[in-house]
């Protein structure tokens, strides 16, 4: 299969950057339920195969559509969220370019692949959000009665103590 040879494309993050963090998921979805489940847009044959620039063309059909609706329902916070995924989309079009190949590429990657993707950005996401928090107590106490009284800087720092430590290895605390 064409898909497992080739490497990701480049840059397929620039695009989500300029989204508020709580906005990327949802915004992400739309690209790939176009690609799994949409047509291509007016002005293409039913069976057009899947470029960037067609999905490009799919998805901002798509959130226009949502934009209208909104605007319809007087729904203001829904207006303003697909107006500026709107505003992204066309200000920033190699960005965008850019995700569409993402999404292409990831979407032919076999079903295993892909959720080794999933997995591993999962993974990625939990150990970033668990380096903002704080170590908890029962984290402190089992370190205490692992040995260790050292500084713990949160709570992915002590989790890996712990994992370290509980695999009979030291750790040596720096004056």
């Amino acid at each position: 299969m064409l898909a497992t040879t080739l490497v990701a494309p480049p840059n397929a993050e620039r695009l989500l950057e300029a989204i508020d963090p709580k906005q990327r998921g949802p915004l992400a979805n739309i690209f790939y339920q176009q690609y799994r489940h949409g047509a291509p847009p007016y002005g293409y044959a039913s069976d057009a195969p899947w470029t960037p620039e067609v999905l490009r063309r799919a998805v901002m059909h798509e959130i226009t559509e949502r934009l209208r609706r909104a605007y319809r329902q007087d729904v203001q916070a829904e207006y303003e969220k697909y107006g500026e995924w709107a505003y992204r989309l066309g200000r920033d079009v190699p960005a965008t370019l850019d995700f569409c190949a993402y999404v292409i590429w990831r979407e032919r990657l076999p079903v295993e692949q892909r959720q080794r993707l999933k997995q591993e950005r999962t993974t990625e996401h939990a150990r970033a959000w668990m380096d903002e928090q704080p170590v908890t107590a029962s984290q402190l106490s089992y370190l205490k009665s692992l040995g260790y009284d050292g500084p713990v800087d949160s709570r992915a720092h002590a989790s890996s103590l712990i994992d370290v430590m509980k695999r009979g290895a030291r750790v040596e605390v720096a004056s």
